[in-house]
């Protein structure tokens, strides 16, 4: 995902803000748990984020 971000943004501060977001775990019953790949369900980058992945992957350059 980062690839594809970066490829089309110049911005490395709004890059990080992003792979902080990917990075986001998920709380629950007040234990934080890790989570290994992809975009928080209910986040509110995750219609962006897929909208990115499936431009990319549609209509690749």
């Amino acid at each position: 995902m980062m690839k594809f971000l970066e490829h089309e943004i110049a911005d490395e501060n709004l890059l990080r803000c992003i792979k902080r977001f990917l990075k986001a775990g998920i709380m629950e019953a007040g234990s934080f748990t890790e989570t290994g790949s992809g975009v928080p369900q209910g986040g509110l980058c995750s219609p962006v984020m897929a909208n990115v992945y499936l431009h990319c992957v549609l209509f690749p350059t």
